[in-house]
């Protein structure tokens, strides 16, 4: 289990098997414009705290969660991760 904080200070646990999974690597492939893949990859990279992610990138005045910062969030993890794997 990697476990750390970003840069944005979100606190993640990832199962390290994530960093062989294929099925990840293609569903970052379909990801582009494709809401579904990004949607897929993010509950397989964020796993048991994807609902913490979503409430940390909850925006306070809206209540809703933001897309930009979701995916900000889901890139600095994988970013964080492939240096790890390196």
């Amino acid at each position: 289990m990697l476990k750390g904080k970003t840069k944005s200070g979100f606190a993640y646990e990832v199962d390290e098997s994530i960093l062989d999974d294929w099925e990840l690597v293609e569903d970052l492939e379909q990801c582009g414009n494709n809401a579904y893949a990004q949607i897929h990859a993010a509950k397989r990279v964020f796993g048991a705290k994807y609902e913490e992610a979503k409430e940390f990138c909850r925006d306070k005045e809206t209540g809703c969660v933001r897309s930009d910062k979701m995916l900000e969030l889901l890139t600095e993890l994988l970013d964080i991760l492939h240096a790890k794997n390196s």
